[in-house]
């Protein structure tokens, strides 16, 4: 599935770093995912997806923390998997005041 995107990226995989994860309950390898994916310079998720909108929740806190380009429109740089009809939908975030 993955090896189209390995021809162009450099894919890594949470299995790539269990080494570093010695000792961490399994049971907090989904959050570690989100964490890691919401540092991401371009995130991709799946629309209706609770965890990628947590990952996108997550991306426009740190954008607007830090002031980065885009978060005066509250603009960043997620895109979802989504029917045409609903292409940017996901991509403005609405920070909570």
């Amino acid at each position: 599935f993955f090896d189209p995107l390995k021809e162009h990226y450099d894919v890594c995989f949470l299995n790539d770093f269990k080494h570093l994860l010695k000792g961490i309950n399994t049971n907090y390898y989904g959050m570690i995912d989100q964490l890691i994916a919401s540092k991401a310079r371009v995130f991709v998720g799946t629309y209706h997806s609770t965890f990628s909108g947590y990952i996108n929740r997550i991306r426009g806190y740190y954008a607007e923390k830090h002031k980065l380009p885009g978060y005066e429109k509250g603009i960043i740089d997620s895109y979802y998997f989504a029917p045409i009809d609903k292409k940017f939908v996901m991509r403005d975030y609405y920070p909570v005041k």
